[in-house]
Formats: structure tokens, C-alpha cells, sequence
């Protein structure tokens, strides 16, 4: 059931700042270990680039609170694998 006091502005605003944050994390491993950015085998740079994706595509096309919740449960997902290794 939806909540109604859903603000979807918010919602957008939070993805993109939890995106933000993750792609960070990930960009900061990423160089450390000199790995190569085009290398789409490795886990870490194939995450990256789905937070990219995410953001530049699913973010601005999510029209419910579903479609949101979905999209910070995954991007809570990429950030504790990256917390873990760190």
C-alpha cells in the first residue's frame, strides 16, 4: 500500500545522493588498486558502472514509491559490498 505522503522530488533527491556516495566509494577503490576502468570482467568497475546506469537512467524515469524502494534497496546493496572490502 502506498504511503501518501510520498514526496517522489525527495525520494529522487535521496537515490541520487546514496549514488553519488556509492560511485565514490567505488571510484576511490577502484583507482587505489590501479584497476582498469574499461575492464568490465571486474566486479568493482561492472558495480560502478551500474550505479552510473541507475542514475542517468532508472532514477529520473521512477514514477512510484515501488519503483524507488527498489532502486535504494539495490543501491544499499553495491554500498555494503563495497563497505565490506574496505
Amino acid at each position: 500500500m502506498a504511503n501518501t505522503n510520498f514526496d517522489l522530488g525527495l525520494a529522487k533527491c535521496r537515490l541520487r545522493d546514496s549514488i553519488t556516495s556509492a560511485k565514490g566509494k567505488y571510484f576511490r577503490y577502484i583507482v587505489k588498486n590501479d584497476f582498469d576502468i574499461d575492464d568490465e570482467t571486474n566486479i568493482y568497475v561492472k558495480n560502478f558502472f551500474e550505479l552510473e546506469e541507475i542514475r542517468t537512467k532508472r532514477t529520473d524515469n521512477c514514477t512510484t514509491e515501488e519503483e524507488a524502494t527498489v532502486l535504494m534497496n539495490r543501491i544499499t546493496a553495491l554500498e555494503k559490498f563495497i563497505d565490506e572490502v574496505k
